[in-house]
């Protein structure tokens, strides 16, 4: 009984201090992180506001009690270190004394000035760029830990990779370790585009939502990109033409990051959709759709300066459809697709029809 009643005790203990690290490990938590930067100049040995700076802070300004405003104050190096130092105060409170008047809080301003210890050009002479008070307008975000693992699918074992994130009002990227592990914080109840590169690997790229109960541990399987693996891209284009939606365009970049990282030869496949119909004729309006979306993305690698020599782009038509009986539209954008094929680089040539 005692024993059992030991070891009861130690697995409640066990469950508590996993949930509490699980609980520690997604708090959310306030930050700040810089929305833009702004300088504002002075003329030589003085601290008034010109008018030209005078509308420039009032074009920055907002008095939503989540931005907070840093103010840097320096100078040239033109005069002696003391009295740089004391104009560099003066500039840096006549910014601030402004922002007070225009209703900005005074909790939300803070100040350093730095006299001559950072000029922006180093020289003895008057430099209008070193005489300046630089903006930093920060807001206030509430944060939150995620965490993931990188892995081969094949091996399951962990790779370096770059781990991009992409949100409507802020971005951010990191690498995972050699084990494949990453963490970062990005500000909460917003979604992101997430995007993994490593090298000698096709690219990921997936949605995410960060929020109290959405997953805070990702665990993305990388497929190596040996010849003959077929990769698709996750591709948008506008009705029956081959113009890409603007959401894609970054899509297209993740794959000009792909072949500029590796030295692989790829087949660039377009698919149609077009369930429960013939065989699409070459020259149709179909198959030509087809060939235009591939050539359309190997148009853009090589405008990106990706050597033509290392693709070939072909148009399939509905010929090869995942779903060529589908109901859903889950089915049809299966079907209308462009995909990637890593070739023998010999083979370009033999593979453009």
């Amino acid at each position: 009984m005692n024993n059992d009643s030991s070891l009861t005790k130690k697995f409640v203990i066990s469950i508590f201090f996993t949930l509490l690290a699980i609980s520690a490990y997604t708090q959310a938590f306030d930050s700040l992180y810089t929305v833009n930067t702004h300088e504002i100049y002075f003329k030589s040995g003085k601290y008034i506001l010109e008018e030209a700076s005078i509308n420039h802070l009032d074009s920055i300004l907002s008095i939503d009690s989540t931005y907070i405003y840093e103010l840097e104050g320096h100078t040239d190096l033109v005069g002696s270190e003391k009295s740089n130092q004391l104009l560099s105060e003066n500039r840096v409170e006549t910014i601030r004394f402004y922002l007070v008047s225009r209703d900005i809080k005074l909790s939300n301003i803070m100040t350093i000035a730095l006299g001559e210890s950072k000029p922006k050009v180093n020289s003895e002479i008057e430099v209008l760029e070193n005489r300046r008070v630089t903006i930093a307008v920060l807001k206030k975000k509430t944060l939150r830990w995620i965490s993931g693992n990188i892995v081969d699918d094949s091996t399951n074992i962990g790779i370096e990779a770059l781990v991009k994130f992409e949100g409507k009002n802020f971005s951010d990227s990191i690498y995972s370790d050699d084990e494949g592990k990453f963490k970062v914080a990005l500000p909460d109840k917003a979604n992101y585009k997430m995007s993994v590169l490593a090298s000698g690997y096709f690219f990921d790229e997936r949605f995410i939502k960060v929020a109290k109960l959405a997953p805070f541990v990702f665990a993305v399987q990388m497929p190596e990109a040996k010849v003959g693996k077929t990769f698709e891209i996750p591709l948008i284009f506008r009705g029956s033409a081959a113009i890409l939606v603007l959401r894609s365009v970054p899509t297209i970049g993740l794959l000009y990051d792909f072949l500029i990282n590796s030295k692989v030869c790829i087949e660039i496949k377009g698919h149609v959709n077009r369930p429960e119909e013939g065989r699409s004729l070459v020259g149709s309006g179909d198959h030509t759709l087809s060939v235009n979306r591939a050539h359309m993305v190997m148009k853009s690698m090589i405008n990106k300066g990706i050597e033509p020599i290392r693709m070939a782009a072909n148009g399939y038509g509905n010929w090869e459809m995942l779903f060529p009986n589908g109901s859903t539209e889950a089915h049809y954008s299966k079907n209308r697709r462009v995909e990637v094929v890593v070739i023998e680089c010999k083979d370009v040539t033999k593979l453009r029809k």
